[in-house]
Formats: structure tokens, sequence, C-alpha cells
């Protein structure tokens, strides 16, 4: 008699396997995805701090300095600011590289 398909067994175990995966790969995954979000937090704090300096070099530095005022000047990209910050409008930094009023997502 010819066998077709696949026993019960065969089945469980295939599916097993691949239950034994996705629960080695999630964590790693998700894990990867925030350690990504860190780094590009970091990195657009690092943006605000060159944008301030910038801001600095070339204009009387006052203290604070709003972000809508660092986007006036192109040293920003407000679209940047928006992907990790509820709202900008009353964000500052001072020269402490302090900033204030801004709440991240």
């Amino acid at each position: 008699m010819k066998k077709n398909g696949f026993t019960l067994i065969e089945i469980i175990a295939v599916i097993a396997i691949l239950l034994l995966f996705t629960v080695i790969a999630v964590p790693s995954i998700n894990n990867m995805i925030n350690k990504n979000e860190e780094k590009n937090m970091k990195n657009v704090k690092q943006s605000i701090y060159d944008a301030y300096d910038s801001y600095c070099n070339f204009n009387e530095c006052h203290n604070p300095i709003e972000f809508s005022e660092l986007i006036n000047e192109g040293l920003l990209d407000e679209d940047d600011l928006l992907e990790y910050y509820n709202n900008i409008d009353n964000c500052t930094i001072n020269n402490n590289y302090e900033i204030a009023y801004c709440i991240e997502k």
C-alpha cells in the first residue's frame, strides 16, 4: 500500500519546530527594534545639540532657544523631531544642552 500525505506526528513535529523558532526569534527582533529606536533618539538629540551650537556660532545666543527658532533657521527638520516628540511648540534647549518642555513619544 502506497502512503500519501503526512502523518499527524510529522505535522505536529513541524509545528513544534516552527513554534520553537518563533519563541527564539521574536524577542531578539523586538530587542533589535528597541535598540535601533534608542540609537535614533540619541541621533536626533545630537542633531538638536549640533543645531544649537551652529545657531550660537552665527547669532547672539540667548538662553533658552526654542526649537521653532532652530527650525526657522533651517538647522533642524521638523518632521524628524515630530517622529520622537509629541509636541514641539514649547520645546527649548539651553546652554547646558537641557531640552525642556518636550514630551518624548
